[in-house]
């Protein structure tokens, strides 16, 4: 598993393919790196190498869904970096990875909002609408109370210009509270930006 751990490193796809070839018995669904307990296609995708994640996920596209031991899919870490292709690379491999929680109940998107990565937010939101109105679970936070918290004025317009003109029934808005009974509008103040 070292050999792979040095190879998934470099991103180095001709090494992992020798690797795998003269050791058949070996599983690339077993290598589980760090203290994380991530696997390969965890390490590529916040390394951002593309053509190692092809790869892996032409060997086994269930790697997609793997969670790590804080609850990351490769498409949560993905989301933190200002990666488009990496991000479609996962969602055609997992869309359903759009609505994956970590252990503290947030999905992709949630992430990409606290990281003010826009163009993910975008790409995220095209392809599964539904996301943006997942409520993050151990303190019952909208994806607008994050960006607050984060102080993200640039994600909280783009979320908020998307929820006016958003079609159907919103179940979250300005005024949703969080399990303590804030609104973004109690953060914001709380913390003095005056911007939000």
């Amino acid at each position: 598993m070292e050999k792979i751990y040095r190879a998934t490193l470099k991103g180095d796809v001709e090494s992992l393919m020798g690797i795998l070839d003269s050791n058949p018995d070996l599983c690339i669904d077993d290598a589980k790196f760090t203290s994380f307990r991530r696997n390969p296609l965890h390490l590529a995708a916040m390394l951002g190498y593309i053509e190692f994640a092809e790869a892996l996920l032409r060997m086994n596209v269930q790697l997609a869904s793997v969670s790590d031991s804080q609850g990351f899919t490769p498409l949560h870490l993905a989301s933190t970096r200002n990666n488009t292709t990496m991000v479609r690379v996962l969602l055609d491999a997992n869309i359903g990875a759009c609505t994956a929680l970590d252990q503290d109940g947030r999905t992709p998107l949630h992430l990409a909002a606290m990281r003010d990565e826009l163009k993910v937010m975008e790409l995220l939101i095209e392809n599964n609408p539904a996301a943006i109105f997942q409520v993050e679970n151990n303190r019952h936070e909208t994806i607008l109370h994050l960006c607050v918290k984060h102080d993200k004025l640039e994600a909280l317009k783009k979320l908020v210009d998307y929820l006016v003109y958003a079609p159907g029934p919103n179940s979250i808005s300005t005024n949703s509270r969080d399990i303590d009974g804030n609104t973004i509008l109690h953060l914001a103040s709380e913390s003095r930006q005056m911007k939000v």
